[in-house]
């Protein structure tokens, strides 16, 4: 015997309440519903909801996912959101047990990827964002007309994310603002007159200041020849 029920609640607007009996191994449960807002139902046997959404049935069998919905595991919340004949529209949530959100992401009204999506840790930090336009991630978009390849590379010695946040562009002989280098790029520091200057703080800078980078970055440049090396001898081996 089946383990679920599925019950139509839409069958009468004005039955708000409808009590549910289920024999089997004695258990008997019993729910609440707004008929003016979902239409089917689905429990489980030990009374846990499944899934309830707005999809209606027409004459001739066929189901329009069209509307609200929601999905739940173990009796708690694990995704909800809206379809436009089938597909998501709006907004799309999935949860943590607990009920707090784990992804958010938003579509326009034709399906497609649309305002910012996230996903957080159970705390509510945000792990990562990313902004859609008609499908497109923004920031992706953004380095191609930049001219930028692997942006989040060591190697290049900036900080590509920051400028991208404050609407920053590279400029038409190439050069980007100095003050979104990392402390180790190489052109940091610049001779001036008989000193240096420091790029990317606006500021006087000592001989001292550009050994103690130089060091910094050939040490960097070390690890990451290390990295390359151990990457390359264990694809060889195949671990």
């Amino acid at each position: 015997m089946s383990n679920r029920k599925v019950v139509n609640m839409a069958t009468t607007i004005d039955n708000i309440m409808e009590q549910l009996k289920q024999s089997e191994e004695g258990e008997v449960f019993r729910t609440e519903h707004n008929a003016t807002k979902w239409n089917n139902v689905e429990y489980e046997i030990n009374g846990n909801l499944v899934s309830r959404n707005q999809f209606k049935t027409l004459k001739n069998g066929k189901l329009v996912k069209s509307g609200d919905y929601e999905i739940y595991q173990d009796g708690a919340l694990f995704k909800s959101g809206t379809l436009k004949k089938g597909t998501p529209v709006e907004k799309e949530v999935v949860y943590f047990q607990d009920g707090t959100p784990k992804n958010v992401i938003h579509f326009n009204n034709k399906g497609e990827l649309d305002g910012e999506s996230k996903t957080f840790n159970q705390d509510g930090s945000v792990v990562s964002a990313v902004e859609y336009s008609k499908g497109k991630d923004i920031y992706k978009e953004w380095l191609k007309k930049n001219g930028v390849n692997n942006p989040e590379s060591s190697m290049h010695f900036y900080d590509y994310r920051a400028a991208y946040e404050a609407g920053e562009n590279v400029d038409s002989t190439g050069h980007w603002p100095s003050k979104y280098k990392h402390d180790n790029h190489p052109n940091r520091y610049i001779r001036e007159g008989d000193g240096w200057y420091d790029t990317k703080y606006d500021k006087a800078a000592t001989d001292e200041d550009v050994l103690m980078q130089s060091y910094a970055r050939d040490e960097h440049l070390l690890e990451m020849q290390r990295i390359r090396e151990w990457y390359d001898k264990s694809n060889m081996y195949g671990n």
